[in-house]
């Protein structure tokens, strides 16, 4: 019965959040021209969509507006007949794999962060120009939190670390192949993460791809916001004015070939995707399209309003009790007519035992209790008896037709 009741409800969550999921990357990738901040609200909605309670219910959610299934849908929970007699059923197997599945995310995740952790212990303090450098460069870039530095030899791209202590990592052999000004660009690139809370969007996204880990558009969205807030940042070193945008695309290759060198991983971070699409679009001039901070949080938050309530009206208003069902079903159905020739012999009332307290005092919970029990118990006594004088009418109908 759980399984039926839970069974459409996670089918309305799949649906949905692969339909968003597939509609929000399709934007991502086929209009690049749209300015990143706006790419980034789409996809941030079709992420937060994987992580929505499916009973969520707004009167302007578009989910909201679709009609409820005529017909009922048969559900096979999976049971299989033994020899023994006995059944078998894979929800339990499904179910164990599953978790497995989410355990095994969620351990990846603890591993990277200790790693992280590590290196942030590891790390060497930067010299006070450095220092000074990166507090005057996060004032250009609209940092409002106290960012440290840190110089490390096991990592080997710059990375932004920490949520409630934020801190930049940079590799040393970063330090002594760059110049001064490409310097600048590569910590201005860090702290506008800072500046955007893009360490928080990393939980969330470790949060989706936990959950929905077997399915491939939580991945793929997960992927798509980590390099659209990479392009975003960009953006921001450009607008700050700590560089023009083709010197800015020579420090991405140069990073890059310091990288290539010790055999590892592209620059800034982003290791997942090909860093000739940044640069690109930085010398396509599509790098520099900005929309108004107000703009783009008005569309992200209509779409988050329009798309992650999942619940339809009926099934949200049945949800919260307002309507029952199986009562609804009952009370329309009209009551047999009882024949002339059956005539329903009148029930004795039961009376109802009260107990008098001395003195007229008032009685006790324990009397009130014992008088709600058996008005209670007369009173379904009395249905089950004109129930049965239905049955009995109908029958004799029947027999004298």
């Amino acid at each position: 019965m759980m399984i039926e009741t839970l069974l459409p409800m996670w089918t309305d969550v799949v649906w949905q959040a692969t339909a968003v999921a597939l509609a929000a990357l399709t934007v991502a990738l086929a209009a690049r021209h749209v300015p990143a901040a706006v790419r980034q609200g789409i996809l941030a909605v079709a992420l937060l969509k994987f992580l929505a309670p499916p009973f969520v219910y707004l009167p302007g959610g578009l989910f909201a507006l679709l009609p409820r299934p005529s017909a009922a849908v048969a559900i096979d929970a999976g049971g299989r007949s033994l020899p023994g007699g006995a059944e078998f059923s894979l929800v339990p197997l499904l179910v164990g794999l599953y978790l497995v599945g989410v355990a095994l995310v969620i351990c990846f995740a603890i591993v990277s962060a200790v790693r992280i952790r590590r290196l942030n212990r590891r790390a060497l303090r930067p010299s006070d120009a450095i220092r000074r450098m990166a507090a005057h460069i996060g004032n250009r870039v609209g940092l409002r939190r106290r960012v440290e530095i840190g110089i490390s030899d096991e990592v080997d791209s710059p990375i932004a670390i920490g949520v409630v202590k934020p801190r930049v990592l940079i590799p040393s052999a970063l330090l002594d192949s760059l110049d001064r000004p490409a310097l600048r660009a590569v910590i201005a690139h860090e702290l506008a993460h800072h500046r955007r809370y893009h360490l928080m969007w990393a939980w969330v996204r470790v949060a989706a791809c936990a959950v929905w880990w077997w399915h491939p558009a939580a991945w793929m969205v997960a992927r798509r916001l980590r390099h659209v807030q990479e392009e975003l940042c960009d953006d921001d070193v450009i607008r700050a004015g700590v560089m023009d945008p083709d010197a800015y695309c020579d420090v991405l290759i140069r990073t890059a070939a310091v990288n290539a060198a010790s055999g590892l991983s592209v620059a800034f971070g982003d290791r997942r995707h090909p860093l000739a699409e940044r640069v690109e679009r930085l010398l396509g001039a599509r790098g520099s399209a900005r929309v108004r901070p107000l703009i783009a949080r008005t569309v992200t938050a209509v779409l988050a309003i329009a798309l992650l309530p999942g619940a339809r009206s009926d099934v949200a208003t049945t949800a919260r009790g307002d309507a029952s069902p199986d009562v609804a079903v009952l009370t329309s159905v009209p009551l047999p007519a009882v024949s002339e020739p059956a005539v329903a012999r009148p029930m004795p009332a039961t009376p109802v035992a009260h107990r008098v307290t001395p003195d007229g005092a008032q009685p006790s919970f324990d009397d009130v209790a014992d008088s709600a029990v058996s008005a209670v118990t007369d009173a379904v006594d009395r249905a089950f008896d004109r129930v049965v004088l239905c049955v009995r009418s109908d029958r004799r109908s029947a027999a004298v037709r």
